[in-house]
């Protein structure tokens, strides 16, 4: 009994928040505060429009609260990232 649900978080661990890990590690220019959550819903209403992706819909549903969590959890991140990136783009217009 303790092993099949053990089984069952490690196995819903590995795929949630899918999008969050997403834009931090493959679309990284796309990093932002909330970047995963926002990518979630976009895949899940791409999914609910086209019909030939009708089986990925619940997928989609399920990643975006768990995109929340952890773009919850790398948002002190994100905020460090964007001020370091706004601070660079003003040293770069006051050298000009």
């Amino acid at each position: 009994m303790y092993v099949r649900v053990f089984t069952g978080l490690v196995a819903l661990s590995l795929i949630t928040a899918c999008s969050t890990v997403s834009t931090h590690t493959v679309n990284a220019s796309q990093a932002g505060p909330y970047s995963g959550t926002q990518q979630a819903i976009r895949n899940m209403k791409r999914s609910t429009g086209d019909f030939s992706l009708a089986g990925e819909t619940w997928f989609h549903a399920a990643d975006v609260p768990l995109s929340f969590v952890a773009d919850t959890i790398v948002l002190p991140y994100d905020i460090f990232v964007a001020n370091r990136t706004a601070d660079d783009s003003e040293r770069a217009v006051d050298t000009e």
